[in-house]
């Protein structure tokens, strides 16, 4: 674990924050893997909810970290451990497709809806690449990041795979502090005054990370994506 990765790491609290909102996607649907799960904030989470859950992560000190807490958790690669995974109700990725390409992110997703029993879901959370400061300075502060993926983007590739899509938007917890709507806002009116203020403060105020939820079907229709955000 580079020490550099713990500077720019949130806070366990700021984290258990941000992440609480996805907890009741998986009331029911147990048991729940956590992929990429860190220092273990949202499997402490499921564990406080009584879901049964595991943890997953190719860094060791990590996973050293979960079972300190008494959280399950193992360490494996991602792709070794999707490649046998099955029967899941629930797969939570935060932060994980970022640092994959293209193809493995589309493998990844596939190997995902297999892993999934009929009406498990699948939950992403990842860096919005329409946030000024997080395309400009945050996502770039982490080397092992390869690209981004909008929102668009991740709603085809779920649905190529075979989800629905229940819920998608801007990740609760991670927009722009209220204490500073008033800067924001006077800043929007000084750039691109021809165009108007709606513009700029859309960019100015959109949420620091993106989220979706892909549903597995019961049956073989599908419904498509709603949009609708938490």
């Amino acid at each position: 674990m580079k020490s550099y990765y713990d500077l720019f790491r949130q806070s366990r609290e700021i984290i258990k924050e941000r992440v609480y909102p996805f907890v009741r996607y998986f009331n029911g649907l147990e048991p729940i893997a956590d992929i990429g799960c860190g220092r273990g904030e949202f499997l402490e989470l499921l564990k406080n909810n009584n879901i049964e859950c595991i943890g997953v992560d190719s860094d060791i000190d990590m996973i050293d970290l979960c079972l300190k807490a008494g959280l399950r958790a193992k360490h494996e690669e991602l792709f070794n451990f999707m490649n046998s995974a099955i029967g899941y109700g629930g797969l939570f990725i935060s932060h994980v497709i970022e640092h994959l390409n293209g193809d493995d992110a589309e493998k990844m997703i596939a190997l995902g809806f297999v892993s999934l029993r009929p009406g498990g879901r699948m939950v992403i959370i990842t860096p919005n690449p329409e946030n000024i400061s997080v395309m400009t300075k945050a996502f770039w502060l982490d080397p092992t990041h390869i690209r981004p993926y909008p929102l668009a983007l991740l709603c085809e590739m779920l649905k190529e795979a075979g989800f629905n899509i229940i819920s998608s938007g801007g990740a609760p917890g991670t927009f722009s502090s209220i204490r500073f709507y008033r800067m924001r806002r006077f800043l929007a009116g000084l750039i691109l005054p021809p165009v108007g203020i709606r513009p700029m403060w859309d960019y100015l105020h959109t949420a620091q990370d993106i989220y979706i939820v892909g549903e597995k079907p019961n049956s073989g229709v599908q419904s498509g994506a709603t949009g609708n955000e938490i």
